[in-house]
């Protein structure tokens, strides 16, 4: 099993009740009044891509001296740890806050990611890398399409 993180896309009207509940509809006990009981969402609607969500965080954090790429706001958070399991993180991201996070996503350097993943994982680095930077382009054509159509999303790892 594992943490993993899911995203889904919100439209600009659902956003204030998403940011009201984002875990309710993140665990689906309102997905049906956020986006109504006939409605299913699309593939292009959603991310999951399990564990790599890690990898990227780190790829897009803080190094050194540096602060935070903008990207890095889309994969921010870790979950809490209880002696019951875990709580975990949720965030809604704004209609606003996308078009930032989508360009640095597509500005993001792939041999940079890769380099930087094989220097942290040694051995298991090019593998790691290869998932992770599928993860990374499927973020990429999910906040592109995001950015085009001026939704926000609300994500969870846990």
């Amino acid at each position: 099993m594992g943490i993993r993180y899911t995203a889904y896309a919100l439209d600009p009207h659902q956003t204030e009740q998403v940011i009201a509940r984002p875990a309710n509809l993140l665990f689906g006990y309102c997905a049906h009044e956020v986006w109504g009981e006939q409605t299913r969402l699309r593939d292009e609607d959603t991310l999951d891509r399990d564990k790599a969500w890690s990898d990227v965080q780190r790829a897009t954090g803080t190094a050194d001296d540096e602060a935070a790429r903008p990207a890095y706001r889309m994969f921010e958070g870790q979950p809490t740890w209880t002696d019951r399991g875990h709580v975990s993180w949720t965030r809604v991201l704004t209609p606003p806050d996308v078009p930032a996070t989508a360009e640095d996503l597509m500005a993001l350097d792939d041999d940079a990611v890769a380099r930087h993943l094989a220097q942290w994982r040694g051995e298991r680095g090019t593998e790691s890398a290869r998932y992770t930077l599928q993860f990374l382009q499927s973020a990429r054509s999910f906040r592109t399409a995001l950015a085009r159509d001026g939704r926000g999303m609300v994500y969870r790892i846990g």
